[in-house]
């Protein structure tokens, strides 16, 4: 993993992302949605995309006003992380913010630890950077836990620092999203450079036999 995040790089992964992700758009439908209005139809077409454990446990037992009241009950944090972004807020100041919601929304087996991340990201695109397992592994975090989580916001502020994005220049799209598309295209990377690897030594070993 890099130490420092650059913008000629996040504007490459952009680039590949779009290329190698055919469900790059449900996060820009989800957006539009939400800005229409249509908050709860946003936040399900984002999970039912992008969380598979949104697909795998979604069952006729999932809740739907459980999940309007915890998100429901998330809105006065929300409401005072509302304008900032994540190389000017100082993180700390909202750290009990942030984990509060972090554990609402990971309460529901349907959102967990991924899910979570992505509802945050679309709650305020311009601060929370999403994660799941492959970026998680990329960043050697091990847990799942609030804590964790706001490490790794910690972590992505200060590999950020000093970088001037303009969302025009890259498809509108937010420092905190083009970041979470650069880690998705690394972790993809190593994930495939991983296979190869295997798949080299099985062959090499079957010469042997």
């Amino acid at each position: 993993m890099i130490e420092k995040y650059d913008v000629l790089g996040l504007k490459r992964a952009h680039e590949e992302y779009i290329k190698r992700e055919g469900r790059h758009k449900f996060y820009d439908m989800a957006q539009k949605l939400m800005r229409d209005g249509y908050v709860t139809e946003a936040r399900i077409l984002l999970l039912y995309g992008w969380n598979s454990a949104w697909l795998a446990k979604l069952s006729i037992n999932f809740n739907l006003e459980i999940f309007e009241k915890t998100l429901e009950d998330c809105k006065p944090y929300f409401d005072k992380l509302r304008g900032k972004n994540l190389l000017e807020i100082r993180l700390k100041d909202y750290e009990a913010e942030i984990k509060a919601i972090f554990v609402k929304l990971t309460s529901i087996k349907e959102i967990k630890y991924t899910g979570a991340s992505k509802l945050l990201s679309l709650e305020i695109p311009d601060l929370f950077v999403m994660w799941d397992k492959k970026i998680r592994g990329s960043h050697d975090i091990d847990e799942k836990e609030p804590d964790e989580y706001f490490h790794f916001l910690e972590k992505t502020q200060e590999m950020a620092k000093g970088i001037v994005w303009i969302s025009e220049e890259c498809d509108n799209i937010t420092l905190a999203k083009a970041i979470d598309e650069y880690n998705y295209i690394c972790a993809l990377n190593e994930k495939e450079c991983s296979k190869k690897t295997q798949k080299k030594s099985r062959n090499l070993k079957s010469l042997e036999v």
